[in-house]
């Protein structure tokens, strides 16, 4: 099988990418919506998906799809009803998933209201309530400091309905049924890097792999909004999943500088976690980093977690998400990198190669050892027997803020357990891999043991 003599060529898919994304730009996706469901229809016109719709208040292993949300509009004016923010103007000005309000608000109270960033005075931030029902704005510190009145009017037109969620996907069989997974999320509004690159890629990435002739593996690409979409396709699809799935990526944040990193699946050593190193290591002119699994991130976690274990990674040019456009209004057109999206593109299918040829050499990755119990640790046991668990529903978030701990340690020491509960991990070796004091692991192991997401 040869990749290269299917490769879009450089002008071409800059070309291609600049036509759709400037289509997409400013639709306000969100978990659900209509700007969603537009997203994947241009998407497919990219390469032909198959989409489907999950229902609002279905059951997804812990989780439940939410209500539909849409935008009519949302702005704040003066008294005069003039407006100074304008959802219109830039969707990042409401928080996502707003409840309806409408009237006039003291500055105090409406101040907050607003989410800003002193540090970036141009920056308008992203910001989302998905499971509290709120509603908010976010604005620049630059407008912030225009709003100076001392009342305002304000009206989110929003409506929350039973409705339901897109999801697309697309399968692209081979020779044989084992298969090669691709995973984008559709939920950001007009984010560059952090949402658009994602989509965009995988759905070039998918015209190019459908292209190759006598494909020795079968392809997945999956289309669906972070989290929630993820978690939904696992409960529906997961089983296939699990007796298929030779590798997976999460295909994410792309095209940032001259920066590609990889990020290994909670394996650390499957297959498709060699191919992408040995296909790194090979890249030139780039700054390369290769970190292992951890508990912040994206969809891959999803797919990582207790119940399904699939060898997913991610691949992303934005080292771990740490740049100062992330999750903002600077995060657009501007800041693209066009040779680092191509290379991306290149570097898939490079992979894709890689992971062919070590299947067909019969590699098998080092199986660790499971040790004996030590009667002096714990080993904690997740109950949730599929997937992350939803624990805003368990209202761990309130504890945090409760207890006078610090909230980021215990924050990720929860996210850990919840990920290595398998029941042969103990709490020391938790603290081990996360780095995280075992006094937080050991305090957040009392959380979830008495919110019943432990034993």
């Amino acid at each position: 099988m040869k990749f290269k003599n299917y490769m879009i060529s450089k002008n071409k898919f800059k070309n291609k990418f600049l036509y759709f994304f400037d289509q997409l730009w400013s639709l306000n996706r969100s978990l659900t919506g209509n700007d969603t469901r537009k997203t994947h229809k241009i998407l497919s016109k990219i390469f032909p998906l198959k989409t489907f719709e999950v229902k609002s208040g279905k059951k997804v292993n812990d989780w439940t799809v939410p209500n539909e949300w849409n935008v009519k509009s949302a702005y704040i004016a003066n008294l005069k009803k003039k407006k100074i923010i304008d959802f219109k103007k830039n969707n990042l000005h409401v928080v996502g998933y707003s409840v309806p309000f409408n009237g006039f608000i003291s500055k105090k109270k409406l101040l907050e209201k607003i989410t800003y960033l002193k540090s970036l005075p141009n920056a308008i931030p992203y910001k989302t309530s998905y499971y509290k029902k709120d509603w908010g704005f976010c604005v620049s510190y630059n407008q912030l400091k225009k709003l100076k009145d001392k009342k305002f009017y304000v009206k989110v037109d929003t409506k929350l309905h039973k409705g339901s969620m897109t999801i697309s996907e697309m399968y692209l069989p081979g020779k044989i049924k084992k298969e090669i997974l691709i995973h984008a999320y559709t939920c950001h509004p007009s984010m560059a890097i952090n949402e658009l690159s994602g989509p965009l890629i995988a759905s070039i990435l998918a015209k190019e792999v459908s292209k190759i002739k006598n494909r020795y593996f079968s392809y997945r690409f999956i289309f669906a909004p972070e989290t929630i979409g993820s978690i939904s396709y696992l409960h529906i699809n997961g089983k296939e999943l699990i007796k298929n799935t030779v590798a997976g990526f999460v295909c994410n944040s792309l095209g940032y500088k001259n920066f590609i990193s990889y990020k290994k699946s909670k394996k650390g050593n499957s297959i498709g976690d060699l191919a992408a190193i040995r296909v790194l290591k090979k890249t030139k002119k780039y700054k390369i980093k290769i970190s292992k699994f951890y508990v912040n991130g994206s969809d891959e976690r999803q797919y990582c977690s207790l119940g399904y274990n699939l060898p997913v990674g991610t691949l992303l040019s934005a080292p771990d998400h740490k740049y100062k456009e992330y999750h903002t209004s600077l995060d657009n057109k501007s800041i693209l990198n066009f040779n680092n999206l191509y290379i991306s593109l290149k570097i898939f299918l490079q992979i894709f190669k890689e992971i062919e040829n070590l299947y067909k050499s019969n590699y098998l990755p080092k199986i660790k050892k499971v040790l004996k119990k030590n009667k002096n640790q714990i080993y904690p046991k997740i109950l949730i027997t599929k997937g992350e668990p939803r624990l805003s529903k368990y209202k761990v978030h309130y504890e945090m803020k409760k207890d006078n701990v610090t909230p980021d340690d215990l924050t990720f020491a929860i996210k850990w357990l919840v990920h290595y509960s398998d029941g042969f991990t103990s709490l020391s070796h938790i603290s081990t891999l996360s780095k995280i004091n075992i006094l937080y692991i050991k305090k957040a192991y009392k959380i979830l043991k008495e919110k019943k997401i432990l034993k």
